[in-house]
């Protein structure tokens, strides 16, 4: 989602358990910063690189060179709660 001719947010939808077969759905955002590099601010897990790849792609940029990412928060990779819908 484009915020502003620099900045776009991509939303990322996950499923978080409460308990066997009980999920709330929640979502994250990442963010773009669109300069003569880009800034990634919160990556988020691995499977939200897709949707990232893709927004890129579609301003017409190239992934490489990275730019800056920028983290925020941190989500365990290892953790059993939550699952992307990317999966």
């Amino acid at each position: 989602m484009k915020i502003t001719d620099t900045i776009h947010a991509i939303r990322h939808p996950f499923r978080l358990l409460l308990r066997e077969g009980r999920y709330v759905e929640r979502f994250v955002y990442s963010y773009l910063i669109v300069g003569k590099t880009i800034c990634l601010v919160d990556a988020s897990v691995a499977a939200t690189a897709p949707p990232i790849l893709d927004t890129v792609k579609e301003l017409g940029r190239s992934p490489r060179p990275a730019g800056l990412p920028v983290r925020t928060q941190s989500v365990s990779p290892s953790s059993k709660n939550a699952t992307s819908k990317f999966s």
